[in-house]
């Protein structure tokens, strides 16, 4: 028989009952540690190494290949949006395009070398935001948990887009809902938030009222990390349902009148903001389209 004693004790060292041995003495806590920092030496947990080792090396082998999956489509994903999408408002070298807007990824005519770098440019700088956090929070673990928590807004208006009701020639379709897709990032955002600041201070709001599972009064280790996720996926598909409501039955009641969604027929259209000199060109030309077979659509 064995009990696991935390070394360096916190607090005076209490003697241990007859029949237990600690799993280390204190003299051996130097070569335990240089025998973790090599991957050797006992487990540090009774259920570990229980299983076949070549398992093991083809769960860790799988669990590598979709990190690099995840931070493949990151990356692309952010340069798209940074070099592309953002980077068409810039008229950039090689953008000839008759309007400033996003540019899409088959728009190769009108991407060049400056498109390129700045896309380069975006991952390099994701890079390193997105390990600064660990500048603040050791624990990787606790680092990945407060920011999967922080993005739970966006759950409900995804996967409302699958079902949304278009607009079609037979019946009317759902107006667009800004505030449905905003207000619940927002609040899974606080909701994030004050899981992490509470976790640095050990006390708070997370704490005292969102812990969910216990036994004889004592939460478990991730009782609070998962009431935290259960009450606010709950409150974030409520708040989008809310303002989805709100924008069905106001549609008035915005900047501008929200209009119903419909289909995209035409797959040539364009968003984006007409040049001055393009519209002179159209105008000279007897209203012809100038640009090609294309239809570029100011919207």
């Amino acid at each position: 028989r064995v009990r696991l004693q935390r070394w360096p004790p916190q607090g005076p060292v209490r003697p241990l009952p007859d029949g237990l041995e600690p799993v280390f003495a204190p003299e051996q806590h130097e070569r335990r540690l240089r025998l973790r920092s090599l991957g050797l030496g006992p487990p540090d947990h009774p259920c570990q190494h229980q299983t076949n080792p070549a398992l093991e090396v083809f769960v860790n082998f799988i669990m590598i290949t979709a990190s690099m999956s995840t931070l493949d489509s990151t990356f692309t994903s952010w340069a798209k949006l940074v070099s592309l999408e953002f980077g068409g408002w810039l008229k950039l070298a090689s953008d000839n395009r008759s309007i400033m807007g996003p540019l899409r990824p088959q728009d190769v005519q009108n991407i060049g070398e400056k498109h390129l770098t700045l896309a380069r440019a975006a991952i390099v700088v994701l890079m390193l935001v997105g390990v600064s956090f660990l500048g603040t929070e050791k624990d990787a673990m606790a680092a990945t948990s407060s920011a999967g928590t922080m993005v739970m807004g966006i759950g409900a208006p995804i996967w409302m887009m699958t079902a949304w009701r278009v607009k079609s020639e037979t019946r009317k379709g759902w107006v667009q809902a800004p505030l449905a897709f905003a207000a619940p990032v927002i609040v899974g955002f606080i909701f994030g938030y004050l899981y992490y600041n509470d976790g640095k201070d050990g006390k708070g709001v997370t704490y005292d009222d969102l812990i969910v599972g216990e036994k004889d009064g004592k939460p478990f280790s991730y009782s609070r990390f998962l009431g935290t996720n259960i009450i606010g996926h709950a409150v974030c598909i409520g708040v989008f349902f809310v303002f989805f409501a709100f924008h069905q039955l106001f549609p008035k009641v915005w900047f501008w009148r929200l209009q119903e969604v419909e289909m995209d027929k035409d797959a040539d259209v364009v968003i984006g903001v007409g040049l001055k000199s393009a519209t002179q060109e159209q105008g000279k030309g007897g209203g012809k389209d100038t640009v090609g077979e294309k239809k570029e659509i100011c919207v």
